[in-house]
């Protein structure tokens, strides 16, 4: 498996914070608008549970906002209390706002099917013991698409627990804790509440070692005797080295704004949508021709959006997904026959002798390198494969001597910040910034990306993402052993 990251992947990954599948945030709506929540729950299949929120993230001058409804369905219920249930997420119109133009958020949604066994569904334990979100459907709501709270969560006033890691909505753990504690009763006078602080701050994500969570704060509002949960949020912020430390911010609240039933025609309808969509979704993204992909994309679209598909906004959504990978194809296809006529030719031809300057201010010249196989390695210093691959890169060096060498190129506009990067992972080959020129010279979009030069000078070979440490040592071997 290839791993890179590209710049527009590290945006998505923001998104992916701020609004994951089913996360959105501080809620405008206020309090629950029916009255109907305040109803009995009786976990039978039809049953209905829809939450609202909003979804926020702030960084520097750029925001986003995001309106968010998630739609608990149960499908079955087994013999042994057991729940299997659709969660079905949409975000409306939102609004981004950088460099103070606002571009609009286009609505976009998904699905999951997920089955709880009775040990997720069972009413509240002995001893004012209560099972944290295996309450049923509304509970589940928050399973995956929200930080999760201890195992078991006590019921009483002040009781308190830890919980060994941290981990945000995007699946990303910090190492840090969090410390649980239980309020009760809920501000509405139902049930408990309970909050959580990270503690061991500030403490760095394993895979991205510059990325520190500053800050962390869950709330989940749960009725043990209606076995749901009412409301839940949390709000959280990362940092980045540098000077000052880029700091994103992040929040969101959902809260149960509904309760209702499907009759038996919907209900039917919405498993036989569940059932032919993930059959369809396979077949296209199975499907080599990505013409007729997108074909069979926009028609699903459009049969769904016919019928007021609770899954229309996930087949729109698709459609785009084709789309954008069918673009893909198109601008790989162009580039790797460029890299292709690349091979062969003089990197000091192509690039100019003097590539740049060291953290020393020297210059860095690929003539000084005649004689040794050479990696042109491009990375950023959060690309979590980039940091991957440099113990890797060192242990080659240190094994090969004076034959192999290698030129870092790093085009981040926070030098402070990558200068601390190149002394804490104590990378010994120069390390050339603001290499904007090389990089639109050899058209580097992703992270880690290393053009191999042999002992002569010439561009050998272009490598995207970093693989494993074994292909990267075949490659150099090679180079290493060729005449």
């Amino acid at each position: 498996m290839t791993f890179l990251f590209t710049p527009l992947g590290l945006v998505l990954l923001s998104a992916a914070i701020q609004a994951p599948a089913a996360a959105p945030v501080p809620g405008t709506q206020g309090a629950p608008a029916r009255s109907d929540v305040g109803a009995a729950l009786d976990l039978h299949v039809g049953k209905l549970l829809v939450y609202r929120g909003e979804a926020n993230h702030r960084e520097g001058k750029t925001s986003s906002r995001i309106p968010f409804e998630q739609r608990a369905v149960v499908l079955g219920v087994a013999a042994d209390g057991g729940l299997e249930l659709a969660l079905i997420h949409e975000h409306g119109e939102g609004l981004f706002v950088g460099g103070n133009l606002p571009r609009p958020i286009e609505p976009s949604g998904g699905f999951v099917v997920r089955k709880l066994d009775a040990d997720w569904t069972r009413p509240a334990l002995p001893e004012g013991v209560f099972p944290a979100l295996p309450a049923g459907p509304g509970a589940l709501a928050a399973i995956g698409e929200a930080p999760i709270p201890p195992a078991h969560a006590a019921t009483s006033p002040g009781a308190s627990a830890e919980s060994p890691r941290v981990t945000l909505p995007s699946g990303l753990e910090f190492a840090a804790r969090r410390h649980w504690v239980t309020e009760g009763p809920a501000s509405d006078g139902v049930g408990v509440t309970l909050t959580a602080k990270a503690v061991g701050l500030p403490l760095a994500h394993p895979m991205i070692p510059t990325m520190r969570l500053a800050e962390h704060e869950e709330r989940f509002t749960l009725d043990p005797a209606r076995r749901v949960v009412t409301s839940f949020g949390a709000r959280w912020s990362v940092e980045g080295e540098g000077q000052p430390p880029r700091r994103d911010e992040y929040s969101f609240e959902l809260a149960l704004v509904e309760t209702g039933e499907l009759d038996a025609a919907k209900l039917a309808a919405l498993r036989s949508d569940l059932s032919s969509f993930e059959a369809e979704r396979r077949s296209i993204y199975r499907e080599k021709d990505l013409e007729r992909a997108g074909v069979a994309a926009r028609e699903l679209s459009a049969r769904l959006s016919a019928s007021e598909s609770m899954l229309q906004h996930e087949a729109q959504r698709l459609v785009k997904q084709v789309a954008a990978n069918r673009a893909f194809e198109e601008a790989s296809k162009t580039d790797h026959q460029w890299a292709a006529e690349l091979v062969g030719k003089s990197a000091a031809e192509w690039l100019g002798d003097v590539v740049g300057k060291d953290l020393q201010g020297r210059d860095v010249k690929l003539s000084d390198l005649r004689g040794k196989v050479v990696v042109l390695n491009f990375y950023a210093s959060w690309c979590g494969p980039c940091n991957q691959e440099i113990p890797h890169l060192k242990s080659l060096v240190e094994k090969h001597g004076q034959d192999l060498a290698v030129i870092a190129f790093n085009k981040e506009a926070d030098h402070d910040k990558e200068i601390l990067h190149a002394k804490r992972m104590e990378i010994p080959w120069p390390v050339v910034l603001g290499s904007d020129r090389i990089h639109s010279r050899l058209r580097v979009g992703v992270f880690p990306t290393n053009f191999y030069l042999d002992r002569e000078g010439r561009i050998r070979s272009r490598e995207l993402g970093f693989e494993s440490a074994s292909a990267l040592e075949r490659t150099l071997t090679g180079l290493m052993a060729a005449k």
